[in-house]
């Protein structure tokens, strides 16, 4: 059983969501087309970054984000519930 909903800033978060709150796919985290980052799953395996799924890796006030597939947008959060929701 996998929750599709977050607990405090969603750090933990080990969703598939895939997409931000205005419906952009999210980046692979393995890719770095279009957007540039370091936040790969070779360097950071502790923090679940699988596919292109949403996460929190920097602890984001927000929630869990991605790097989106729009050239024009670069990251953007991705509205996942909290659970107490």
């Amino acid at each position: 059983y996998m929750q599709e909903c977050i607990t405090d800033r969603g750090f933990a978060y080990r969703g598939r969501v895939s997409k931000t709150k205005s419906e952009k796919i999210c980046q692979k985290w393995t890719s770095s087309v279009p957007h540039e980052h370091r936040n790969t799953p070779a360097d950071f395996p502790e923090k679940g970054l699988d596919l292109n799924y949403c996460r929190n890796p920097d602890n984001h006030e927000n929630g869990p984000w991605c790097y989106t597939t729009d050239w024009h947008t670069r990251l953007e959060d991705c509205g996942i519930a909290r659970c107490d929701q």
